[in-house]
């Protein structure tokens, strides 16, 4: 249904890490109509040849709002995409939030947060999403799962209850 989820946590991969499956600009568009205004889209790619196209393809379906977290051993990487009008953050109120989200949640945002920054060479300030504001500490709860097994597996998706 359009316009219904928040967050969309999408693999392009079959089970057997055949694919990508769907990785075309119409597929990306499709993910984005199903989000609400300011919803975020996460898609576990490959890294390699596979990632520029992936990158490229998101990018155009979301008009840039995308942000690439930092590979893992496994070769896998995750690609943000953002539905809604852009947003302009600085980077140094981030890191304060940062610190704060980490502090209160118990998670490793501040270091997650700097491999972002280095990843998606972020200085001064950015137009994307409030990493740290309402949707923050669900990324973050995320992100942290994902670097501790190393990839998400499917079952994976389902316990983390996002």
């Amino acid at each position: 249904a359009a316009n219904t989820a928040d967050w969309l946590l999408v693999d392009i991969y079959d089970a057997e890490a055949w694919g990508p499956v769907y990785d075309d600009v119409p597929f990306y568009r499709l993910c984005k109509k199903a989000l609400t205004d300011g919803g975020i889209s996460s898609y576990n790619v490959f890294g390699g040849e596979d990632f520029t196209k992936s990158l490229d393809n998101i990018s155009k379906a979301f008009d840039g709002q995308v942000l690439v977290t930092p590979d893992v051993a496994e070769g896998n990487r995750i690609i943000l995409a953002k539905k809604g009008p852009k947003e302009t953050y600085s980077v140094e109120l981030l890191d304060q939030r940062a610190s704060e989200l980490q502090a209160s949640r118990h998670l490793p945002a501040k270091k997650i947060w700097k491999k972002l920054k280095q990843e998606n060479n972020l200085k001064g300030e950015f137009e994307f999403l409030d990493f740290f504001g309402s949707g923050g500490s669900r990324f973050f709860s995320l992100y942290s799962q994902y670097c501790s097994i190393g990839h998400f597996q499917h079952s994976g998706f389902l316990a983390l209850q996002i």
